[in-house]
């Protein structure tokens, strides 16, 4: 029954139905079901042995996990060369599935998160395998803990459950502030995917099966806890949503009412009922499955077939399909044959189906660099300032031959183009413009680090700093500015805004990001004008509400996207203005893709943008003549 529930509300959150914003608690509720169903069987063997065998207990997870696993992984991956979509996307779900084979999904989305332009986790078909590789490596460390219980108990006088109740009980204590640390260091993404940071939510069930050895609750004392536990499960699932910070403290009520629920339920009449209804059982002991196939045909539908909420409503309940055929058909008879499926015979399956998974992610990785032999459009950043490493890299300097761009000519005087990632997809036309005109010019750029003088991270605030003091050594005659401007104002409302006020306390309203960073483009040019360097502003280029329509496998030419020169008016209104109020040189590239109705993402039939909001390298060169003409203006008036 927890089991159903959990799997129901990640699968309708999975689903978009707006209705559970907060159903990716039901993850959350099964590491609590884990950690009490592995803990359970655990101590039951200590009981009638005096010990565990590691062997044995490593053998029952994988002949649990792999065969269902196998079994979804191949065909996802086969499947998925044909409806998804080609170039990064193919690439990022094979890399994922190599290290979900190897029960490490989570380490690497963690990893990975640190690619601006990687590939948006929602079209990441196994995406999903960061908390099956959490489980696993919590099933590799507990059985260790307790080995080390035991050999402990045999020592002193303390029995096995109070030592291992007294360290999982430190442990979960300091996962869980760890946990709570990394979100208040910006550092979400660890927060949610890594194990040290999840430990405790599964050591919660393991402590809960401790507890229940020696307490059960009953009468009214189980009522009230199960009652409790069952509104506090109710009403997070409806009131969390992307914009709590979570897991950390925010966890601790979803995990201390999923165990709540485990211990009372037996007790409550109601509970007990609805919770052991056969519907709810069928699912629930289908779950696994469910869980495996569900967000894998979500994401394909979604790319082949379109991007809406029936669309994954569909997809959710055709993969209950294949998670019954794989109960039927292969978890349930690998469980329990064991006279056919010996433990030798397992292990062997087990490492033979990890090198297979292993060698087809592969091949579908290889087969993704090249599109599969298709023509497509340009699908990643492909600019000089990130095939140079000057985007995102060191701080500006001389001495970086890499990232300083001589015209033919001997040089008239030096260039510094610096802003976030929409200077670096600019920098291209910048340097082309600025070597016609006999300058050289250096970028530099970093991902949501704007150079305007608003406070936002310490790594932005550090680096804006080292900018400036190399600006105020280069002297440069000219600097050119360039940012995703509207995009700090979006963010004010999501999980992580970027912009804070002076104490460090993120400003959560657009308009307080539109005064900080009117005031910040103001105290730039300020601090420019005391070093005696003009500025020059580049617009953000037309910025289209949805990633691009990306090339298949069945259809490796798209149309364009285009978006309403309303809603990029829209979008820009609350920054752009501002900046040409305030700056005396501003540079316009919307008049190249835009009409009076629409504004396009390509240009003569060619893709001009790789992403969203970020122009290609063809498409940053196309505006030469237009960077070309502001900055010669910018110069002019500085002389």
């Amino acid at each position: 029954g927890p089991r159903c529930f959990a799997v129901l509300i990640v699968v309708v959150f999975h689903s978009r139905l707006s209705v559970v914003d907060g159903g990716f608690l039901g993850v959350d509720v099964f590491f609590v079901i884990s950690g009490f169903v592995i803990a359970a069987s655990l101590l039951r063997e200590i009981d009638n042995t005096g010990t565990i065998s590691l062997r044995g207990f490593w053998l029952r997870r994988a002949r649990r996990l792999i065969p269902a696993f196998a079994f979804m992984m191949s065909t996802a991956l086969s499947v998925g060369i044909v409806f998804l979509q080609l170039g990064p996307v193919q690439d990022a779900a094979a890399a994922t599935a190599l290290a979900g084979t190897f029960s490490v999904a989570n380490l690497y989305l963690n990893a990975e998160g640190d690619s601006y332009f990687g590939v948006a986790e929602e079209m990441n078909p196994f995406l999903h395998l960061w908390s099956l590789g959490v489980e696993e490596q919590f099933y590799l460390v507990l059985p260790l803990i307790v080995v080390g219980a035991v050999a402990a108990s045999a020592r002193t006088r303390w029995s096995t459950t109070h030592i291992l109740g007294a360290l999982l009980t430190a442990l979960s204590v300091a996962s869980l502030f760890w946990s709570q640390q990394l979100i208040e260091t910006f550092d979400e993404r660890g927060a949610f995917y890594l194990p040290t940071s999840r430990f405790w939510e599964m050591a919660a069930g393991v402590l809960l099966a401790i507890a229940l050895r020696r307490w059960q609750p009953s009468g009214p004392v189980a009522y009230a806890i199960g009652s409790a536990s069952a509104a506090v499960l109710a009403v997070t699932a409806f009131t969390y949503s992307y914009s709590t910070e979570f897991p950390g403290f925010a966890a601790a009520p979803v995990i201390a009412a999923s165990a709540g629920v485990i211990s009372a339920a037996p007790a409550i009449g109601w509970l007990n009922a609805g919770l052991s209804n056969g519907a709810l059982v069928w699912l629930g002991d289908r779950s696994y499955g469910w869980y495996l196939w569900h967000w894998p045909m979500i994401v394909m539908a979604r790319q082949s077939f379109g991007d809406t909420v029936t669309v994954s409503m569909v997809a959710a309940a055709l993969s209950l399909v294949p998670a019954a055929v794989s109960y039927s058909l292969i978890e349930q008879p690998v469980l329990r044959r064991t006279k056919i499926f010996t433990g030798r015979r397992v292990a062997i399956g087990a490492l033979t189906s990890i090198g297979a998974l292993a060698l087809t992610a592969t091949g579908v990785q290889a087969g993704a660099a090249d599109n599969w032999g298709r023509e497509v459009p340009v699908l990643k950043p492909d600019g000089l300032a990130y095939t140079n490493s000057c985007h995102a890299g060191p701080p500006p300097s001389f001495n970086n031959e890499e990232c300083r761009f001589e015209p033919d000519v001997p040089s008239r005087g030096l260039i510094v183009l610096v802003g976030d990632s929409h200077a670096a997809s600019l920098a291209d036309g910048v340097i082309a413009a600025a070597n016609d005109l006999g300058y050289t010019v250096i970028p530099t750029s970093q991902n949501t680090c704007p150079f305007v003088d608003v406070e936002t991270t310490p790594a932005c605030n550090s680096r804006r700093a080292e900018t400036m003091a190399f600006l105020a050594d280069a002297t440069p005659d000219l600097v050119v500015m360039a940012h995703n401007s509207a995009a700090y104002p979006r963010m004010a409302a999501t999980r992580r805004p970027i912009v804070r006020d002076g104490n460090g306390n993120p400003l959560t309203s657009e308009a307080a990001v539109f005064a900080a960073w009117a005031d910040g483009v103001a105290s730039t040019k300020a601090q420019l004008e005391e070093l005696g360097i003009p500025l020059v502003s580049i617009d953000s280029v037309p910025v289209h509400g949805e990633e691009l329509a990306a090339p298949t496998f069945l259809n490796p030419s798209p149309p364009e996207l285009s978006t309403s020169i309303e809603d990029v008016n829209d979008l820009r209104a609350g920054t752009v203005p501002h900046e040409r109020r305030i700056l005396s040189h501003t540079i316009a590239p919307a008049p190249l893709f835009c009409d009076d109705e629409r504004c396009r993402t390509t240009l003569d039939g060619q893709w001009a943008y790789f992403a969203h909001s970020h122009l290609s390298r063809f498409g940053s060169l196309a505006l030469t003549d237009t960077i070309r003409d502001g900055v010669s203006e910018a110069l002019a008036s500085a002389d």
